[in-house]
């Protein structure tokens, strides 16, 4: 980030602080897709994204008046889009629900559906539930898989083998007990 765009976005902070409606619109234009891509880093699910970047806007908005003096407002955005991100990431436990999931050696998923899979998961190692998600909540492919993750395609095969076989063995168990 050079010089001149910070010293531009404390200056249209201050503007927008000083009720200058145009400050806002070429803030916007000048860092969204800087602060989307910064944001990507912590979730792949673009709606929470834009989500985090529109109510990170409105605190820049709110707050902008008591930053007249303030003399680094660009880092001061970043933190509240990061710290908003960090809340999302939090509150949202997505509730996963065995009915939305493809998984041929599960047999009869009728006898499971409704049945929420967020603590199963939770025990998963932190790779796992990444491959989990990306491929089960949002669709991804093989491919995409692989090259967000920066694993090999075989790799991310064989973890969504491991996936299955799990998933398949606590529900064995469930139908012991």
């Amino acid at each position: 980030m050079d010089t001149e765009k910070k010293t531009k976005v404390n200056f249209l902070v201050k503007e927008i602080g000083k009720g200058n409606d145009g400050a806002f619109e070429e803030l916007y234009k000048l860092i969204y897709k800087e602060l989307f891509y910064f944001l990507r880093k912590y979730t792949y699910d673009i709606e929470d994204i834009k989500d985090v970047i529109e109510n990170t806007f409105m605190i820049v908005i709110e707050k902008s008046k008591d930053l007249l003096f303030y003399q680094n407002c660009y880092s001061w955005i970043y933190k509240i889009a990061k710290y908003q991100m960090f809340n999302v990431n939090r509150k949202i436990k997505p509730e996963v629900k065995l009915d939305n999931i493809n998984i041929a050696l599960l047999g009869t998923v009728d006898t499971f559906s409704n049945i929420s899979l967020s603590f199963i998961i939770d025990a998963f190692p932190k790779d796992l539930k990444l491959i989990f998600y990306l491929r089960y909540n949002n669709n991804y492919t093989i491919k995409e898989i692989a090259k967000m993750t920066k694993f090999s395609m075989s790799t991310i095969k064989r973890r969504i083998s491991e996936l299955n076989t799990l998933l398949k063995e606590h529900f064995n168990e469930k139908e012991d007990c």
